[in-house]
């Protein structure tokens, strides 16, 4: 338990608790910390959910399902270092360092099914950041 020694995700390859990470905390560096760490990560989790129901067979209704959970919460689920998805992409890199050893990102399959991907189609998660501003510019127009 992590109040009696240590995280007992850390002995694993992925690390579920990084779920969403990779790309929150080169966001936080490219908005030069104006980015908190919790909208960060709930950008993340977003990205990573719809890259999930592109690439890994999660049912499309559950990134729906999460973006309006993380809207709701209060996120807003977008800022303008998704705009520079070469520098964001540098992030997994960075990330790899960040794990030791070789890159491997929590994904979904199902809700409570994750799986340890080790390289991302560039194309999809592309098309999973376009999504996750579109849906945060419908959002915004809404409120």
């Amino acid at each position: 338990h992590i109040t009696q020694g240590g995280d007992p995700y850390e002995a694993l390859e992925a690390r579920p608790l990084d779920y969403g990470h990779w790309s929150a905390h080169k966001m936080e560096v490219m908005s030069g910390f104006a980015l908190r760490h919790g909208e960060a990560v709930a950008i993340g989790v977003a990205i990573d959910t719809v890259y999930s129901s592109l690439v890994h067979g999660l049912d499309p209704a559950v990134p729906e399902k999460v973006l309006k959970c993380l809207t709701d919460l209060g996120f807003t689920l977008t800022d303008g270092s998704l705009r520079d998805v070469e520098t964001l992409f540098c992030g997994l890199e960075e990330f790899r360092q960040h794990l030791g050893g070789r890159l491997t990102l929590t994904m979904l399959r199902n809700v409570g099914d994750a799986i340890d991907v080790h390289q991302v189609q560039r194309d999809q998660m592309v098309e999973a950041i376009e999504y996750v501003m579109r849906y945060a510019n419908v959002q915004s127009h809404l409120a």
